[in-house]
């Protein structure tokens, strides 16, 4: 096989369409920079093929891609140690750098604390392919796309198409959002999440640990947090899932959330908690809805010291998220100097932390990063609100008491408040990540009827979120979300909130197919693809998720494979 040709630029169209292989058989999600097409045969992968590892350190990516083509397809490709060794087609994996300005260089927060390169090239021959990136990370986001790359064309039943792709990320913050806190996810379904994030070439996983509905994470020294259920996850849980995500080059950001949202924790030691106040404005809910941790409890202080201390000790990564969001019955004064403490425990233990973006009223300067979600729009009235839940919904009797009048009046107070957030945020010099409500919470009901109507399963997604087709969740610009260009953008981060979640099922389906169209906006350097074009691309993932056992919505605006 030929040494990789040199590139210039965007100098390829990635469409497909003039070289007369269309997109769907390209495949490629998140759309790559540049796909060149090339004269010659197919590339067929068989039993025969060989993976060759350039170099001792490229060796786990390439023993990595052999076990994951085997779960993609059951075919076991031969991992050689030698050239010599093969007896046919052979794809090769070299670390080696780009040609100078090949490809654009990310922007952003690395979520590793480095400026890791995940810049990779491609180039397929009948006889084999060459993979190669500066790094271990970027050589297997390279397998990703060979990976689809050979879905794509299984389908069609045809080898992979000759061409070289030339790739690399927009942003380096990549990540999802994920609510363990109202609905428990076991070990092996987060490695199946951690699965189809490295798919999709998203680097993050962010646990949200806990909230009022539960406390997921053990904390030695606390054991009330947990021990009224087996729905949370071990130190030696966690570890492991950590070290899997790794494995991936996916970084686990843990989540405590405070110092709202922690009627779990209050509930368990009631003396950390403050909620009187919220108490007598809301009759008929439990003090702990609404409690914070107050700065001037030393109960609480000594709480989040311990907690914070735990979570450290079992984080390898920079990054520890404090939550910050919603605490709207808490004085202003208690919330930054909270916000204060919580951060500078963090800090002082070598973190760097990340928070909502209602930390930024806070006029925090230990923040490393604001994650900005509320921009949506200000919440109906009651009785609006009330109708947006069908009648039955399981939702309904529990928003009929969270809508109580002072409830609303504080939702629609604080809404206000968001609305001056990016204001703030352009004052500050600290990044932004970017997760806004609109486009990117993946629990917002989809619009568009499925295919197969009778397998719709409704209630699916929050009912109080206006239903939007994946084409307008994915119709957006990251770089357009914060009308201010001094506000630097960390990357994107998709979410998913859990009230509606009743199963890993429900999850799969609010997930996909939107996460690999969050994907696509937070990797793609390429902003002038169309909507047709990134559909056509799409398409033919349908049948990796059936594969791989993940429910998904079949929407009826795409034509599944």
């Amino acid at each position: 096989m030929s040494e990789s040709e040199p590139f210039a630029g965007r100098t390829a169209a990635v469409t497909g369409a003039s070289s007369g292989t269309s997109n769907r058989l390209i495949g490629i999600v998140p759309t790559p920079y540049t796909v060149r097409h090339l004269p010659g045969l197919e590339l067929e992968l068989t039993s025969g093929t060989a993976v060759l590892a350039a170099s001792d350190a490229a060796r786990p990516v390439a023993e990595r891609f052999v076990s994951e083509y085997f779960s993609d397809t059951s075919v076991r490709l031969n991992l050689i140690h030698d050239a010599a060794e093969a007896g046919g087609s052979v794809l090769e994996f070299r670390l080696d750098p780009l040609p100078d300005h090949a490809v654009p260089e990310a922007t952003g927060i690395d979520p590793t604390g480095t400026d890791t390169d995940e810049r990779y090239s491609i180039r397929i021959e009948a006889a084999g392919a060459m993979l190669t990136a500066h790094t271990a990370a970027g050589l297997y986001r390279a397998s990703a796309s060979l990976r689809q790359l050979a879905a794509a064309h299984r389908i069609s039943g045809t080898g992979i198409t000759p061409m070289t792709v030339l790739d690399g990320p927009r942003y380096r913050w990549r990540g999802l959002s994920l609510d363990m806190a109202r609905h428990f996810f076991t070990v092996g379904e987060l490695c199946r999440v951690i699965d189809l994030l490295a798919y999709y070439k998203l680097n993050v996983l962010h646990l949200h640990l806990t909230d009022n509905e539960g406390w997921r994470l053990q904390i030695l020294g606390h054991p009330a947090l947990t021990e009224q259920t087996d729905d949370f996850l071990s130190v030696g849980e966690y570890a492991a899932i950590t070290d899997y995500a790794r494995q991936r080059f996916i970084t686990i950001v843990p989540e405590i959330d405070m110092p709202g949202h922690i009627g779990a924790a209050a509930a368990a030691y009631p003396e950390i908690g403050t909620g009187t106040e919220a108490e007598a404005k809301l009759p008929g809910l439990p003090a702990t809805a609404f409690a914070y941790l107050d700065p001037d409890n030393e109960h609480a202080r000594r709480f989040v010291s311990d907690v914070v201390a735990a979570v450290v000790e079992l984080t390898p990564g920079p990054f520890v998220h404090i939550g910050g969001d919603e605490t709207m019955f808490m004085p202003a004064d208690k919330y930054r100097r909270f916000i204060d403490f919580a951060a500078t425990q963090l800090a002082k233990r070598g973190k760097r932390v990340i928070a909502w973006q209602e930390a930024v009223r806070a006029e925090p300067d230990r923040i490393a990063m604001f994650q900005y979600w509320n921009d949506m729009p200000p919440p109906p009235e009651l009785a609006q609100a009330l109708d947006m839940i069908p009648p039955n919904h399981p939702l309904r009797a529990m928003a009929a008491t969270l809508l109580d009048s002072a409830i609303l009046d504080a939702f629609r107070s604080e809404s206000t408040r968001a609305q001056a957030d990016p204001a703030l945020l352009a004052q500050q010099s600290t990044p932004v990540l970017l997760s806004p409500a609109t486009h990117v919470y993946l629990d917002r009901p989809y619009a568009e009827p499925p295919h197969d109507t009778s397998a719709y399963h409704p209630p699916l997604g929050h009912p109080l979120y206006q239903a939007w087709t994946i084409r307008r969740s994915w119709e957006w610009d990251p770089a357009q979300i914060l009308d201010d260009p001094g506000i630097g953008i960390a990357g994107v981060e998709a979410a998913v909130w859990c009230e509606t979640v009743d199963s890993f099922a429900d999850l799969g389906r609010l997930m996909l197919p939107r996460l690999a169209g969050t994907a696509d906006r937070a990797w793609s350097l390429s902003t002038d693809h169309t909507w047709d074009e990134y559909r056509d691309r799409l398409a033919p993932h349908a049948r990796w998720w059936r594969q791989r056992g993940w429910d998904y919505f079949d929407s009826s605006l795409v034509d599944w494979a």
